[in-house]
């Protein structure tokens, strides 16, 4: 039969699992608002029962450990959709802040300044002797070489502070790694038992949401508690483990590397890919976009311009400055070394508004055949120049302010499908993670009842405990 002593210790069993769920309680109620805290419960299983003649007796309750309340799949599915909104977000950022750049539309903006470019062409094949108007078109065409030069400049400093951006994530993601290690260990050496320490549990699934932002992870549950992360299929953190990661940049291209492997990431792919994908990508062709307009500029105006004389009876003459090699052969302009001719900065008479009374012939050969001179109403040269506004200049068939629009408008659609990739994954990162706070957040109201629950039943293993005392009394007194 049941001793007395069975009876407490069934009693003390009941009120240590009690005071474990009280104590949970309030662990659960304390952390309700902290960030990444998923939700404690006693495990509690009951004690094999004791084997009697009459039948077997229960031997009160064991204490299986305290678990968190956790679903991994709800967690994979958050950290998917939060490395697509911030790839896309980072993209969009970067893009946003070249748009603002450009000054597009107003008339701070290039378009603008192309425009008065030419209309001052126009205007000085409509007055070519006068020189006022070679004044305003030195003028307009200075202000064109700079906002050239400008916005190249600027587009430059925003993909050296994109790089830096690029650095300061990779190192981020070095630290992370480094604190995945350590939790790792940590973990594997406070489970040995085959209890689960839902503290650094939880620690361990912050670090790799935060992770989640930066690349595109996969992770796996090892069963020693420790996880193994992997980055569209190599390995970065297994255990106690982690690879070396790396950003690098070759002909004007980033990528990131994991021990010697190149990781192609897109601009879905976390914010190092969002911001990679626009180094890559936008930046570069519309750094590229602005070279070639510049070089289409020079190649095209000065073709025409050589053929023009000037007031100073000068032929030949180079409207912008084109730079030549060591053989003289001509170096391909670029937006930042854009600019005007020498001569041309030095006086504005040097600027041919047409053709010469008798062209290429420079020097008398036949005293009935006259050397070359600057005809005062000569206007073809400047009339040629103004038609390159909508006609082919370069590889511009429908004209370089044309062109600047589509370069503007492929800026443009990236942007808004960032913006909209951004928005719609942010959404579902959302959903995602109300989701799983259902399941591993603390509600204070749950808390409450189960703090009612195990007030009440250690109220009733202490009267138990109290009728045993009785029991054993009565039969003291006997």
């Amino acid at each position: 039969m049941s001793s007395i002593n069975q009876i407490l210790s069934v009693a003390n069993s009941a009120l240590r699992a009690s005071q474990a769920q009280v104590n949970t309680a309030a662990q659960n109620v304390a952390n309700a608002n902290t960030e990444g805290y998923s939700r404690q419960r006693v495990i509690q299983t009951a004690r094999p029962g004791l084997r009697l003649p009459e039948g077997t007796l229960g031997l009160g309750v064991q204490i299986g450990g305290v678990e968190r309340t956790r679903d991994s799949f709800l967690d994979a599915s958050f950290r998917s959709e939060t490395t697509k909104a911030e790839g896309f977000r980072s993209q969009a950022d970067l893009l946003r802040r070249v748009e603002a750049l450009t000054g597009e539309p107003g008339d701070e903006g290039l378009t603008s300044a192309i425009d008065r470019f030419f209309n001052a062409w126009s205007e000085l094949s409509a007055s070519p002797e006068e020189s006022g108007a070679r004044a305003s078109l030195r003028q307009q065409a200075e202000a064109l070489t700079f906002r050239f030069n400008d916005l190249a400049t600027s587009v430059d400093r925003l993909a050296v502070e994109g790089a830096e951006r690029l650095q300061q994530s990779t190192n981020r993601i070095r630290t992370l790694t480094d604190e995945l290690v350590r939790i790792n260990q940590s973990i594997v050496a406070a489970e040995t038992g085959g209890v689960q320490s839902p503290d650094l549990r939880d620690s361990q699934d912050r670090a790799l949401d935060e992770l989640a932002q930066l690349l595109p992870i996969d992770v796996q549950q090892n069963n020693d508690g420790s996880v193994r992360v992997t980055v569209k299929g190599v390995g970065l953190v297994d255990g106690p483990l982690a690879k070396p990661v790396e950003l690098e940049s070759s002909g004007g291209e980033w990528r990131l590397r994991i021990q010697d492997i190149a990781i192609p990431l897109s601009a879905s792919e976390g914010r190092v890919g969002g911001t990679m994908a626009t180094l890559n990508n936008d930046l570069s062709q519309m750094r590229q976009g602005l070279d070639e307009i510049a070089s289409a500029l020079v190649t095209t105006v000065n073709t025409i311009h050589r053929g023009g004389t000037n007031p100073l009876g000068q032929e030949g003459i180079d409207f912008f400055d084109q730079p030549l090699d060591g053989d003289g052969n001509p170096i391909p302009v670029s937006a930042t070394s854009f600019r005007l001719s020498a001569a041309v900065q030095a006086s504005p008479q040097a600027i041919a508004a047409g053709v010469g009374s008798n062209p290429g012939l420079t020097e008398p050969i036949d005293p009935d055949e006259p050397p070359n001179s600057y005809l005062p109403g000569a206007n073809d040269i400047a009339l040629a120049i103004s038609g390159l506004r909508d006609g082919p200049v370069g590889g511009f068939a429908q004209g370089v302010g044309n062109g600047w629009g589509e370069v503007l408008g492929n800026v443009a659609n990236q942007i808004r499908q960032s913006q909209d990739g951004a928005q719609v994954h942010t959404s579902l990162a959302r959903q995602a993670d109300v989701q799983r706070t259902d399941v591993s957040g603390v509600s204070i109201d749950e808390e409450m009842v189960r703090l009612i629950q195990a007030q009440s039943a250690y109220s009733a293993a202490a009267r138990m405990i109290s009728t045993a005392d009785e029991m054993l009394q009565t039969l003291l007194r006997i």
